[in-house]
């Protein structure tokens, strides 16, 4: 033992606390840190949602501006599969007109929300039109109550006055 330590080393010692801040901060591991903050997170933001309809017509586009393009080259040119790109042509085919054209320059998100990808695919693999139009207005009746709380006054407006089919 050294010779100065003797002085602490008797019955009358105290006990001293330290309060040191500690922080830490569980993502995909667990972060640690000892005196300095962890800075806020970044609020992610909104999602907005593809326009299929849009963008099925941008691929159709390009197919007929020359008619020997396959899917297969459609696609690399745009970066999706060949599956996709038979996906959206799929929709084009199967889907009603009026409804492609008023989907067409929709820029509602909660509208294209409700009609996103997967559910156009499976409104297209209906088998009569008939039923494709039912299901269309089926969508739209069942969300109609969530997008219209989702609106402004001046939103709602347009929203009611706005055709379909």
């Amino acid at each position: 033992m050294l010779p100065w330590a003797d002085k602490w080393d008797n019955e009358s010692s105290e006990v001293v606390q330290l309060i040191i801040p500690f922080f830490r901060r569980k993502s995909n591991k667990l972060l640690l840190s000892i005196g300095t903050p962890f800075p806020e997170k970044l609020a992610k933001p909104p999602t907005i949602p593809k326009n299929i309809v849009a963008e099925a017509l941008k691929f159709q586009s390009f197919l007929l501006e020359d008619t020997s393009r396959t899917y297969e080259q459609t696609g690399r040119y745009f970066g999706v599969s060949r599956a996709r790109v038979s996906q959206l042509m799929s929709i084009l085919r199967q889907l009603p007109e009026t409804f492609l054209s008023s989907m067409k320059d929709c820029s509602d998100p909660n509208v294209l929300a409700v009609f996103s990808g997967r559910q156009l695919i499976r409104i297209s693999r209906l088998v009569t039109l008939e039923k494709r139009e039912k299901a269309i207005l089926w969508q739209l009746k069942i969300n109609a109550k969530k997008i219209a709380e989702k609106l402004t006054g001046e939103q709602k407006a347009d929203f009611s006055l706005r055709p379909v089919l």
